[in-house]
């Protein structure tokens, strides 16, 4: 609905941008790899969704950015020591997400909880593949956050733009 090409379906825009919105998190937290991979396009393809001239549009483009950036880190992750003099007073937070997030899911009572549940469950519907894969979910973060970090940059030179 976004895309440049989509002029007969710019008004499901706010529609597709709210329920990225609402499935965002759900979604990160059950697939991070099927997200994480399709991130960068749909950085690309929410820009178009500032628009001076639908206010609705914009609100609810930011309310998806917001959203984003409270689950994803913007920036590539860096590996600075503590009592390195260099960082000038700023720390690194979230070190080690994907190690915390894959503990939990490759313990074996949340596979035997997944089990456990109806097969009518969303949960239950689970992609078993993706949980069981050799990814390497550091490498897919660092490049989601290297895209959080290209997007920035085009996100203020959309808005200043628009300005």
């Amino acid at each position: 609905a976004l895309d440049i090409s989509s002029v007969n379906l710019a008004h499901q825009a706010p529609s597709a941008l709210s329920a990225l919105t609402r499935l965002f998190q759900p979604a990160l937290r059950q697939c991070p790899t099927m997200v994480l991979s399709r991130l960068p396009e749909m950085l690309r393809l929410s820009l178009a969704g500032i628009d001076s001239n639908d206010q609705n549009k914009t609100m609810r483009t930011l309310i998806f950015y917001r959203n984003l950036v409270m689950w994803l880190p913007v920036g590539g992750a860096l590996n600075i020591a503590l009592d390195d003099k260099e960082t000038k007073g700023t720390i690194q937070i979230g070190e080690g997400l994907m190690d915390q997030r894959n503990s939990i899911v490759g313990s074996t009572s949340y596979k035997n909880a997944l089990a456990s549940l109806p097969e009518s469950s969303i949960l239950a519907q689970t992609n078993a593949a993706m949980l069981d894969t050799d990814i390497d979910f550091g490498t897919v973060m660092e490049e989601a956050m290297l895209a959080m970090s290209d997007w920035s940059l085009a996100f203020l030179d959309r808005v200043y733009e628009l300005l």
